[in-house]
C-alpha cells in the first residue's frame, strides 16, 4: 500500500472520529436541555404566595390579624413548610389553618401543608401587641415558606399608633323642632367613638328656660345620670368603635289639661 493511501484512510478515520464525537457531545447536551425543560416544566411554583395584616395600624396592647396565603400555581404537589417567629412585640393568641397542620412553641409558628397543583392554602393567626410598644414606630413579622427547590420570604409590617377617641360622628336629634306650651320633645344623642381608645365621657345637656326634664333618662350603657329641672348630665365608659345612645324628653311651659286634637 502506498504511503499516500495509508495517510487517505487516516484522515478518513480521525473525521469519521470526529463526526461520531460531535454527535456523541450534541446528543448529551440535547438530552441535559431535555431533562432540565422536564424539569422546569414539573415544578411546584409557590412564588404568588403572601403574607398580610388585616390592619396597617394597631394601638399598644391591640390585636393583629394575619393571614398567609399559600398558592401553588405549579403543575407538582409540593410539602410546603412554614415558619415565623414573631417579634417580641407580639404574644400568639390562636392559630388556624385550612389544611395542613400547623403548631406553635412559644412565639414560633410552624407549619408542614400537602398542596396539590393549582390548591391554595390558608393559615391565619392573631397576636397581642404589648402595651409597652412604642408609638411610631414598626412591628415587621416574616414567614419563610419551603418547598421543592422554593425558598421564599413573605413579610407584613404594622405601625404602632396613640390611642385616640374620636367623636365626630357622635349626633343629636329630637321629635319635634319646636314645641308649645305643654308638649314634650323626646331627645336622642348617640355618643360615637369611632377611635382607638377605650374612653370615660361627662356630657352635659343644658335646655333653655322654657323647657323642663320630664321622665326618667336611659342609656344603652352603664353610666350615671345627675339631672336637674333644666339639665341633664351623664357620666360612663365608651369603649373603641361602640356607640352610646342616651334617651331623655323635655317638656314646654306648664302642661295645660288636655283638649281634643291637642298634641302631647
Amino acid at each position: 500500500m502506498h504511503l499516500s493511501d495509508m495517510k487517505q484512510r487516516l484522515n478518513k478515520l480521525w473525521w469519521g472520529l470526529g463526526s461520531f464525537c460531535l454527535a456523541a457531545v450534541l446528543l448529551l447536551a440535547t438530552a441535559q436541555m431535555t431533562q432540565a425543560a422536564e424539569e422546569e416544566l414539573l415544578a411546584e411554583d409557590l412564588s404568588t404566595s403572601t403574607k398580610t395584616a388585616a390592619q396597617n395600624e394597631v394601638i399598644a396592647g391591640g390585636i393583629v390579624a394575619y393571614t398567609v396565603a399559600l398558592h401553588n400555581t405549579g403543575n407538582t404537589p409540593v410539602v410546603v413548610s412554614i415558619t415565623d417567629t414573631l417579634p417580641a412585640e407580639l404574644t400568639l393568641l390562636n392559630l388556624s389553618t385550612s389544611a395542613g397542620v400547623v403548631s406553635s412553641e412559644g412565639n414560633v409558628i410552624t407549619g408542614s401543608i400537602a398542596m396539590n397543583p393549582a390548591e391554595s392554602v390558608m393559615v391565619y393567626y392573631t397576636a397581642e401587641v404589648t402595651t409597652t410598644a412604642v408609638v411610631g414606630s414598626l412591628i415587621t413579622n416574616t414567614v419563610e415558606i419551603v418547598g421543592g427547590s422554593t425558598h421564599i420570604s413573605r413579610t407584613a409590617t404594622v405601625a404602632i399608633i396613640d390611642a385616640t377617641a374620636d367623636y365626630s360622628g357622635s349626633s343629636k336629634t329630637a321629635s319635634r323642632t319646636g314645641a308649645r306650651r305643654g308638649q314634650t320633645i323626646h331627645y336622642t344623642l348617640v355618643i360615637s367613638n369611632s377611635g382607638t381608645l377605650n374612653d370615660n365621657v361627662t356630657v352635659t345637656d343644658t335646655f333653655p328656660t322654657h323647657l323642663t326634664l320630664v321622665g326618667t333618662p336611659t342609656s344603652t350603657a352603664a353610666g350615671t345620670f345627675t339631672t336637674t329641672a333644666q339639665s341633664l348630665i351623664w357620666t360612663g365608659g365608651v369603649s373603641a368603635t361602640t356607640a352610646v345612645t342616651l334617651s331623655y324628653s323635655a317638656a314646654s311651659g306648664q302642661q295645660r289639661p288636655h283638649r281634643r286634637g291637642a298634641d302631647q
